[in-house]
């Protein structure tokens, strides 16, 4: 006699439903499993990329490149802040200390167009130029001009003295070829200069 089971059918179709369940978690781990693989190499690879770059970013020549461009970077922002200095420097002559630009605008006008200055000094009551002049008496015009335009005490040329640079003759003419000029050195002592 055969005995007939309620449940088999049951089975069966439990057994059927497992089976694509499994397919899928397979899938899913071979995906994972592939996934950690191509990190893990892509990892690899990129190290083996670095240590060759570390390689030759080592070697002696790049080094002394490197330091080279590093110095240079350096150069650039201790010129970068000086072009920040200079740029605000109108500006902090302006706010600060309206009076002293006032007094370099006035010593500007003064100078006749045959003379030039090179250099120049302002201290508490005291101003010291040297300066170059096509002929001794636009210095003495220059001087005469300040005290048209400064509260001085005294203006005191102290040299003038004749410059010949690169002065050779020409062998047609005899003439002298080259710059001259008149080089001159003066102090001005004010009478209530600001700081």
């Amino acid at each position: 006699m055969n005995d007939y089971n309620f449940f088999e059918s049951y089975q069966v179709k439990k057994n059927k439903g497992n089976k694509p369940v499994i397919i899928i978690l397979t899938i899913f781990f071979l995906l994972l499993l592939m996934t950690i693989g191509g990190i893990i190499g892509t990892k690899m690879v990129l190290n083996e990329e670095i240590d060759e770059m570390s390689a030759i970013l080592n070697q002696e020549e790049n080094q002394a490149t490197l330091n080279r461009i590093e110095e240079k970077e350096r150069l650039k922002e201790q010129l970068n802040a000086i072009k920040q200095d200079l740029t605000m420097a109108p500006t902090l002559l302006e706010v600060e200390n309206p009076i002293v630009g006032a007094l370099l605008d006035n010593i500007a006008n003064a100078l006749p167009a045959d003379a030039e200055i090179t250099d120049m000094a302002i201290t508490q009551e005291m101003i010291t130029i040297s300066g170059k002049a096509a002929i001794p008496s636009a210095v003495a015009e220059f001087q005469h001009n300040l005290r048209a335009v400064l509260e001085v005490e005294d203006i005191a040329v102290s040299n003038i003295q004749l410059v010949e640079e690169n002065i050779t003759e020409t062998e047609l003419e005899g003439d002298a070829v080259g710059e001259s000029f008149y080089a001159f050195s003066m102090t001005i002592t004010m009478r209530g200069l600001v700081e």
